[in-house]
């Protein structure tokens, strides 16, 4: 496990040792970029980066939906408390379904697991992409998300 700490922010990044270090530094990078473009005051997030049998088993338990998905994004915080964190959640990223798809879109494993993390945070501040209207409109921000933390956009250069 990574952590890094800000003043207003907290990422902790859960990884499996083969993982490269560069994505974890990427991610801490990239959130902490989204969160001050998002105007989030605080935040507590961790990230999970699992396999798509792990992805999958927890896409059934808590979606009831069979087989694996690229990013799943759970809410933690404790709205039964006056004090809770703005934005307190766990993005699980699944690693084998990023290497798959950074080889279709061609680019870097770091670059989709950065995508799948901006898309879980976005989810987490109430962002739906449930419709092709929403989940256009979320595809742009996720490009400007990316954009601004020096990374390239995904869905505006693959004509979404």
């Amino acid at each position: 496990m990574t952590r890094a700490s800000e003043n207003r922010w907290t990422i902790a990044v859960h990884q499996p040792a083969r993982t490269p270090p560069i994505v974890a530094r990427l991610l801490r990078r990239v959130l902490r970029t989204a969160l001050a473009g998002c105007k989030v005051s605080a935040a507590r997030l961790s990230i999970a980066l699992v396999s798509d049998r792990r992805i999958a088993r927890l896409h059934q338990t808590y979606q009831q939906i069979a087989g694996p998905t690229d990013v799943l994004t759970f809410d933690l915080r404790d709205t039964e408390l006056e004090n809770h964190w703005p934005i307190d959640g766990e993005i699980v990223i699944s690693l084998d379904t990023a290497r798959r798809e950074a080889r279709q879109r061609g680019h870097s494993l770091a670059d989709e697991v950065a995508l799948y993390a901006v898309h879980g945070l976005l989810h987490l501040l109430g962002e739906r992409d449930d419709t092709p209207a929403r989940a256009k409109r979320m595809h742009r921000r996720e490009d400007e998300l990316l954009q601004s933390s020096g990374l390239k956009p995904v869905f505006a250069r693959n004509g979404h």
